[in-house]
């Protein structure tokens, strides 16, 4: 099971963690890959079983320079057709700003109104995130366990 770990970041906080997410999946058997933003199109999502996001937001709100056209192609009213994708979002902001994890929030939002479903919940991160990002793969790998016994 192909599962590409989508990052979008400004101070490399977000790619740092999709590694680390995909050093624990491919510990566990899973094709685990790590991927930008900035190289990849929404419907690519199309036909996907799973994705997962890392993104951090940049200002008040805002993506990340890197994910600004995949953001504004997912906030489109044209539809993906995401039906069959299953994804989890772990969100990183500042708790000092007023739209606190606004990308990851908007990415989670949008992925659900193209028709997917959520694999896990999407954690919302601080500055200090190892400990929710471990809860949230946490999460995530028990629920794909949980489809790969489903399966087999």
């Amino acid at each position: 099971m192909n599962i590409p770990i989508y990052f979008a970041t400004v101070t490399g906080n977000s790619r740092d963690l999709a590694e680390r997410a995909e050093r624990k999946l491919k510990a566990l058997g899973f094709d685990a890959e790590a991927r930008d933003l900035a190289t990849e199109s929404a419907e690519s999502l199309r036909g996907q079983a799973t994705a997962l996001f890392i993104a951090s937001t940049w200002g008040d709100g805002e993506p990340p320079d890197d994910a600004i056209d995949y953001v504004a192609r997912l906030q489109s009213d044209e539809p993906l057709d995401l039906a069959g994708l299953q994804y989890s979002v772990c969100a990183l902001g500042d708790t000092g700003y007023e739209i606190f994890c606004g990308c990851g929030k908007t990415i989670d939002e949008r992925l659900e109104r193209h028709g997917a479903t959520r694999l896990a919940p999407r954690v919302d991160c601080d500055v200090d995130f190892l400990d929710l990002f471990e809860t949230w793969i946490e999460a995530v790998k028990h629920a794909l366990d949980a489809r790969r016994l489903a399966v087999s």
